[in-house]
C-alpha cells in the first residue's frame, strides 16, 4: 500500500469511527511515517547532552540494507510482512497472510497501553502493519524462493490505456534500478545474495501491483506451496475494502480504551460508508492521483459527511525537519516531540513482534 491509502485512507477510516481530528491525524501520519522513516542520518546528539536515535522502519527500494539477511528481519518482517504461520516449512510459515491470527494478535496487544503517551503512535504504526497484510499476504519479508514469481505469467486489467502505459513504462524503470543496485554491489554481498535478490525479497517480482487498490490482476508462483495456495488471483478493490472493515473496528476497540478521543458528532456503521469507499478505492490512477480522490471525497459532502471539510496535510517529513533543527538547540524537550514519540512506539512493536509474538507462535527470525 501506499500514501493514498496508508494515510488518506487511514486518516478516512479513523475519523469514520468516531476518533477525533487530532488523534485520527497522528494516527494516519505515523501509518504513513513507517513507509518514509529510511534515513538513518537523522540521528540528533544535542548540545545539553540528550539524543535520540532513530528506529528505522522501511528502506527505499534501491538501498543497499535490502539486500542484507539480518536487516530484512529487523525491518521488513516486523513493519511490513508480518508472518502468517500457515504450511510445515519455516520459510512458508514466513509468507504474509491478510488478517491472520498473528495479525489480529498484534491488534490487541497494541490496545494494552491506554493513556501513554505513544499509543496513538503506535496506533499508526499497528494500522500500517495490519492494512499491509490486506496487500503484502502471499510474500515474505525475506529472500526466499517462495517470493519468486513468473513475471510472465503476470496479467492485469486497466481501463485508462494512457495509466497501462506509465505502469508498463514503471514497471520496466522498477526492475532496472534492481538490477542496477545488484550489479553495482555484487563485489559487497556476494554473488549467491545477488542471485536470489531480484524477486526474491517480499512483492519484488510483482513490483507495486500489490499495492494499487483498483488493480484486477493474477500470476504464477514459480514455487508454489501451501503458504501461497489460491492467492496468485487478486481483486485489491475487494481485499483493500476488507482493510478498511479490520481497521474500522480496530479503531471502535481503540474508542472503547480511550474513550475520551471519541468525537460524538460522528455515528456511522462501516455499512454506511462501505460503498463509498469501494467508489475511492476503484478509481484509477498513479499514488498522488489516488491521494486526491481521497480529498474530493472529504470536500463532497455526499460522500463522506465529516464535521472538517478537508484532510490535514501529511506532516511526516516535517517531523524529521523540525528534529533537525531542535539539533541545534540547547535545550529541547525531547519527549513531547511528535518523532520522538513515534520512534518509541516502533520500538515497542518490534520488541514485541520479534521478542514476544513471533517467538510465541514458533516462529524466530532474530
Amino acid at each position: 500500500m501506499q500514501i493514498d491509502f496508508h494515510y488518506y485512507g487511514t486518516y478516512t477510516i479513523a475519523r469514520a469511527a468516531g476518533i477525533k481530528e487530532k488523534t485520527a491525524h497522528i494516527i494516519a501520519n505515523s501509518a504513513q511515517f513507517v513507509d518514509d522513516c529510511v534515513d538513518k542520518s537523522i540521528k540528533c546528539n544535542f548540545k545539553d547532552g540528550s539524543s535520540i536515535v532513530p528506529i528505522i522502519t522501511a528502506h527505499h527500494g534501491e538501498s543497499i540494507e535490502n539486500l542484507k539477511r539480518d536487516d530484512q528481519r529487523m525491518v521488513w518482517v516486523p513493519f511490513h510482512f508480518l508472518p502468517g504461520n500457515i504450511g510445515s516449512e519455516f520459510t512458508e510459515r514466513l509468507v504474509c497472510q491478510k488478517d491472520s491470527d498473528i495479525a489480529l494478535q498484534m491488534l490487541d496487544h497494541s490496545l494494552f497501553y491506554p493513556y501513554k503517551p505513544f499509543q496513538k503512535y503506535l496506533v499508526g504504526i499497528t494500522s500500517h502493519v495490519y492494512a499491509d497484510t490486506f496487500a503484502h499476504y502471499g510474500f515474505s519479508g525475506v529472500s526466499s524462493r517462495r517470493n519468486e514469481v513468473d513475471t510472465g505469467s503476470i496479467d492485469y486489467s486497466v481501463n485508462d490505456v494512457n495509466l497501462k502505459k506509465r505502469m508498463k513504462k514503471k514497471e520496466k524503470s522498477f526492475f532496472n534500478q534492481l538490477t542496477s543496485l545488484m550489479i553495482k554491489n555484487f563485489r559487497t554481498i556476494g554473488l549467491n545474495t545477488v542471485e536470489k535478490a531480484s524477486g526474491a525479497l517480499g512483492h519484488g517480482a510483482v513490483a507495486t501491483y500489490p499495492d494499487k487498490p483498483f488493480l484486477k490482476w493474477t500470476f504464477n508462483y514459480d514455487h508454489p506451496c501451501e503458504a501461497t495456495n489460491g492467492l496468485n488471483r487478486r481483486d485489491n478493490v475487494s481485499t483493500f475494502l476488507e482493510a478498511c472493515e479490520g481497521l474500522y473496528n480496530y479503531y471502535k476497540s481503540y474508542l472503547i480504551f480511550n474513550p475520551d478521543e471519541l468525537d460524538e458528532r460522528i455515528s456511522l456503521e462501516f455499512a454506511d460508508i462501505k460503498d463509498s469507499l469501494r467508489e475511492v478505492l476503484s478509481l484509477e490512477g498513479k499514488k498522488d492521483e489516488r491521494a486526491s480522490f481521497w480529498k474530493k471525497a472529504f470536500r463532497d459532502k455526499s460522500i463522506f459527511d465529516f464535521p472538517e471539510r478537508n484532510i490535514p496535510k501529511y506532516m511526516g517529513y516535517s517531523w524529521i525537519e523540525d528534529l533537525k533543527l531542535k539539533n541545534h538547540s540547547e535545550t529541547v524537550v525531547l519527549v513531547d516531540t511528535e518523532v520522538y514519540n513515534y520512534f518509541i512506539a516502533a520500538e515497542y512493536h518490534r520488541t514485541y513482534i520479534l521478542r514476544d509474538l513471533l517467538p510465541k507462535n514458533n516462529i524466530v527470525v532474530v
